[in-house]
């Protein structure tokens, strides 16, 4: 059996063990200031890759950007030109009513008496239609409705009537809505009411008016 007696005094080895407790303790804040000095370094290097990163994404999605910026920007036109239609629309268009009265009365053959003409329009606020067969909105076209009425001296002349509204460029879908007998100063004659309809959408010019000149009285 062994016997081990500790010959140094309790201050002595006391002070040992504050020195042995320091010294870890300085370890391990050395350990710990190097740990943070790793981190602090990891997240710079982390930051710093982060943006390059971010700076070659917006470097490789500027095209990108520019075609949506310009989509954006075709879109905002196309709405204001359907602004602007829809303008247009509701003021409709003016047109050169007398003259087109004038050429009608041109066109009509001699002997025949016109007694009313009327004009109206038609679709010029641009009315929306649903369509059954394609189910979709459609806008109608813009049209004058045309209405004249007269007297013809034979039924034969109210036909000459039809066909030369017809040839007139501006006139479409000509129609004859009445026709009948009556007794016009003492002669038989025709009563004659027409429709037309005159496009809007398209171009068109009005035949040259011929006025011929006036007979000197004696």
């Amino acid at each position: 059996m062994t016997t081990m007696f500790n010959l140094l005094p309790e201050v002595t080895r006391a002070r040992i063990a504050a020195e042995a407790a320091s010294r870890r303790l300085y370890i391990a804040a050395g350990v710990m200031f190097v740990v943070a000095a790793a981190l602090i370094v990891l997240g710079s290097w982390i930051e710093l890759r982060s943006a390059d990163v971010l700076a070659q994404a917006n470097e490789a999605g500027a095209p990108v950007v520019q075609i949506e910026n310009e989509i954006r920007a075709i879109e905002q036109e196309r709405l204001a030109i359907a602004v602007s239609l829809d303008v247009q629309r509701a003021l409709g268009v003016s047109i050169p009513a007398s003259s087109l009265m004038s050429a009608i009365a041109q066109a009509l053959p001699s002997g025949s008496v016109l007694d009313r003409v009327e004009f109206e329009y038609a679709n010029v606020q641009g009315t929306v239609r649903k369509s059954r067969r394609v189910q979709k909105d459609t806008v109608e076209p813009r049209e004058l409705l045309g209405e004249i009425a007269g007297i013809a001296s034979s039924e034969s002349q109210v036909g000459v009537i039809i066909d030369a509204l017809e040839a007139l460029a501006p006139l479409s879908r000509v129609n004859l809505e009445s026709s009948k007998s009556l007794e016009f100063r003492g002669k038989n004659a025709r009563e004659f009411r027409i429709t037309f309809r005159v496009e809007l959408e398209k171009r068109w010019k009005l035949p040259a008016i011929v006025i011929a000149p006036r007979e000197e009285q004696p």
